[in-house]
């Protein structure tokens, strides 16, 4: 059968459907197909790297931020089995790092922060256009979150205490993150605990912060009077 004829057959079968107000077939999952084992992880791989290229390239054709974010949720819902077996498997694959670039973009923080602390334990890097650590990217995108929530009024827990405590090393060896972040996260410990009415506390952490840079001169000096007028 010539490819003419196939073609036309194709746009006469769809245009039939249409008529008839029947749904376009679903296309099969490719993905699917891939059978376990070293081979089928090998196969899994090489379409793994045809899908993500599809659906990055879609992606990058959206302008409006909040289709993006849209589209972005049903990447999370496609992938999430895949994610699973390469992480089952020890496979390293591009999309374990796009996978959490996707959790942070669709706010999926619960997810996000779980998954960020495997894939650092796990050797994952990101996408190389990013050119940056997961450290790095984890903590720019935590500071984000908890100072939006911050000014908002809202608690920023337990999210923001676990990147800070994984950052500052209370639970692990600390993250190596540039001066500037570090200090960003001490700025916003003071702050979350002068909230709380914690300020001899507050004074500690806040004076870490300014030793790194923070623009923390007038919350440390309020704390300091406080923590003061708490003692006497």
């Amino acid at each position: 059968m010539s490819l003419m004829l196939t073609y036309q057959q194709k746009v006469r079968a769809q245009k039939e459907r249409a008529k008839a107000g029947q749904p376009e077939p679903e296309k099969p999952d490719t993905l699917k197909v891939a059978p376990s084992g070293l081979i089928g992880n090998q196969q899994l791989g090489a379409l793994l790297d045809k899908a993500l290229e599809q659906d990055l390239k879609s992606l990058k054709g959206i302008n409006s931020r909040e289709r993006k974010a849209d589209v972005k949720r049903t990447l999370v819902d496609k992938y999430a089995g895949y994610v699973e077996r390469l992480r089952a498997s020890s496979v390293k694959h591009e999309l374990l790092g796009w996978y959490l670039v996707w959790l942070f973009d669709t706010g999926e923080l619960d997810s996000a922060v779980t998954y960020a602390l495997w894939c650092i334990e796990a050797g994952v890097a990101l996408p190389e256009r990013f050119n940056r650590t997961v450290e790095i990217f984890v903590a720019d995108a935590i500071l984000e979150w908890a100072d939006a929530e911050y000014d908002a009024g809202r608690s920023v827990q337990p999210y923001f205490a676990t990147v800070f405590n994984h950052a500052d090393g209370v639970c692990c060896q600390p993250w190596d993150l540039p001066d500037e972040v570090t200090a960003k996260f001490y700025r916003q410990q003071g702050l979350n605990l002068a909230r709380a009415e914690k300020f001899t506390a507050a004074v500690d952490v806040l004076e870490e912060a300014l030793s790194l840079g923070a623009k923390v001169k007038t919350a440390l000096a309020d704390c300091r009077k406080r923590a003061t007028r708490d003692v006497s």
